[in-house]
């Protein structure tokens, strides 16, 4: 090794005790001094010294980690120190570490301290630069942190002024809805007011004209007056009117604002009684006291639903609903029998159509007409597949002979020629088909006079003549002496729902959907007289029904063909002199 470098020890007592050592050594020849490029050096004269002296070797083998690592950093030293002594060179981290512990356990030359010292100056400097770093970025972050908590606290104080605002904004426009609805409500009293004072008004104009007779215009303003305004006052005019009006005896109210509609009504033998069903009741009316009552079994056996009744000569009174049908003692209301049983586990629910009844002449028999199969294709509503018709005994109380057969269609209408020889049925396919009763044999080809459905059926009084109304715009007339081809056909503008003959023949009375009575003329195929209800208040039935509450749903006339009964959708009867043409009573 340099002998330089064992005289550059930064401790002068131990580069003395070094420099005698080696003189000794040297003068003993166990050491050579020497000079290599201009470099002292100082060698081992002999490899026997090593391998001789044990304790050196020993010395040798300890620190050989040491010697090497001694090496290393010489020569790192004497490179850092030729290029100009650069940072760059300087030991940094684990190397720096190893570096300073071998200096502490040995004695390292000048240079070496040195470079040792500028490497461990070099890292307090890089540590002071990352602690600087690192306060800098703290203070930083601090400082973020104190912005994101101040706008924090910005949105926080803007969120509470926006709700604050929100609230008020709601507030204001709660109260200004308030005010719009209390203007609104105001101004619907105010109408409301007035109308009531108008309709009042007219009310006590009509009452001044009954009080002048002038029968006439008192109708009109109450008639009006109710139109306007609901009110008591325009209720009571008209009553009046109607009650003090010289062709009126009275006016008939079956309850308080009827709920249900009028399905079905029909007249006693004699015209004293008028029957109607609703719904759950059939009404009897005392045609001359005008007076009525319920038959309260039949009420109570039919809690679903009546469609039809029918009443015979001899005041048996026939019911029909989902539940079959039944006799009755027309003048007392006993259950003389139930002809047909409870047939609801084949008939669809909710499904009523296809229902029809009427007696024969002689009151011997009785025809119903029901849906016997039902088809319902796809999500279409059921309708009826195949209607049939069955013949009753009224006096054994037994049904006749085979059913008639109408495939592919349901019957809306049965009806007995005056003779009881045929039955005509009135079906949904355009068609009316007629029966021999004797043979139960079907006559001729069904009867057409429209494509569409047929609502009513009826003989003339002489049998002669055979009416079949639909629902849209027609009225057939057959001769019955050729009923292959039509005679006859009254042109209508209206949905027809009821028809029936007068006693006399010569005029064909139907009903339709506008709540029009028409009465015809069949010779001259024009109508003679137009009787309106719609002149009486329309009442709205508590439950859905379908169609106008105008529609006339039935018709009848009594048996000495005095008057006419027309039963209104809406639960309104209404009674015309057939003479005069007047209404005797609604």
């Amino acid at each position: 090794m340099g002998s330089k470098e064992l005289w550059q020890n930064p401790d002068s007592s131990q580069t003395n005790i070094l420099r005698e050592t080696t003189d000794a050594f040297i003068a003993a020849r166990l050491l050579t001094a020497n000079t290599i490029a201009g470099i002292p050096t100082v060698e081992v004269s002999h490899e026997a010294l090593i391998r001789e002296w044990s304790r050196l070797a020993e010395w040798l083998r300890t620190n050989r980690n040491d010697i090497l690592l001694q090496q290393a950093i010489s020569e790192d030293t004497e490179e850092w120190a030729r290029r100009g002594k650069p940072t760059d060179r300087l030991y940094r981290g684990t190397q720096l570490a190893e570096a300073t512990a071998w200096a502490e356990r040995n004695v390292p030359s000048q240079d070496e301290m040195d470079f040792l010292q500028a490497s461990a100056t070099e890292r307090q400097q890089q540590e002071a630069a990352e602690q600087s770093r690192q306060a800098r970025e703290l203070a930083l972050q601090r400082r973020v942190v104190s912005r994101q908590r101040l706008l924090v606290v910005a949105l926080s104080i803007f969120s509470v002024i926006v709700i604050v605002l929100a609230s008020v904004a709601q507030l204001n426009y709660l109260q200004a809805e308030v005010q719009r609805k209390n203007a609104e409500m105001e101004k619907h009293i105010a109408l409301e007011q007035a109308s009531n004072a108008q309709s009042r008004a007219l009310a006590a104009d009509a009452n001044a004209s009954l009080a002048q007779k002038q029968l006439d215009r008192a109708l009109l303003l109450s008639v009006k007056a109710l139109q306007i305004a609901d009110t008591y006052e325009a209720r009571d005019s008209l009553l009046s009117t109607l009650i003090y009006s010289p062709h009126i005896i009275t006016t008939l109210h079956l309850r308080p604002y009827s709920p249900y509609a009028v399905n079905s009504i029909a007249f006693s033998a004699n015209g004293d009684l008028l029957f109607s069903a609703d719904d759950n009741d059939v009404f009897v009316w005392n045609t001359r006291t005008k007076k009525s009552d319920t038959l309260s079994p039949v009420g109570s056996r039919h809690p679903n639903y009546i469609s039809q009744i029918a009443v015979s000569r001899h005041d048996q009174l026939a019911t029909l609903g989902p539940d079959g049908v039944w006799l009755w003692n027309a003048r007392t209301g006993e259950q003389l029998a139930q002809l047909e049983g409870n047939d609801t586990q084949t008939r669809p629910s909710g499904y009523i159509g296809g229902l029809s009844l009427a007696f024969s002449p002689d009151s011997r028999l009785l025809a119903v007409g029901q849906c016997q199969q039902f088809t319902s294709p796809g999500n279409s509503p059921a309708h009826c597949g195949e209607a049939q018709i069955f013949l009753w005994d009224t006096a054994s109380k037994k049904r006749l002979g085979s059913p008639f057969n109408t495939p592919d269609t349901q019957i809306n209408s049965v009806a007995f020629s005056p003779d009881g020889k045929i039955v005509a049925a009135g079906s949904v396919d355009g068609t009316v088909r007629l029966w021999d009763v004797s043979s139960g044999s079907l006559i001729g080809s069904p009867l057409t006079a429209s494509a569409q459905p047929v609502t009513s059926v009826a003989f003339s009084p002489d049998g002669k003549t055979l009416a079949a109304g639909n629902d849209r715009d027609t009225v057939g007339l057959w001769n019955m002496g050729d009923n292959s081809i039509i005679s006859q056909r009254l042109e209508y503008t209206r949905k027809l729902l009821s028809a029936v003959f007068s006693r006399d023949g010569k005029t064909l009375i139907t009903g339709s959907d506008d709540g029009k009575v028409v009465l015809w003329d069949i010779v001259q195929e024009k109508p003679t007289a137009i009787l309106d209800t719609a002149v009486y208040p329309v009442i709205k039935p508590i439950q859905e029904v379908y169609g106008s509450l105008l529609s006339i749903q039935s018709l009848a006339i009594s048996g000495d063909g005095r008057m006419i009964a027309a039963g209104r959708l809406d639960g309104v009867i209404t009674l015309w002199d057939m003479k005069t043409k007047l209404p005797l009573a609604h």
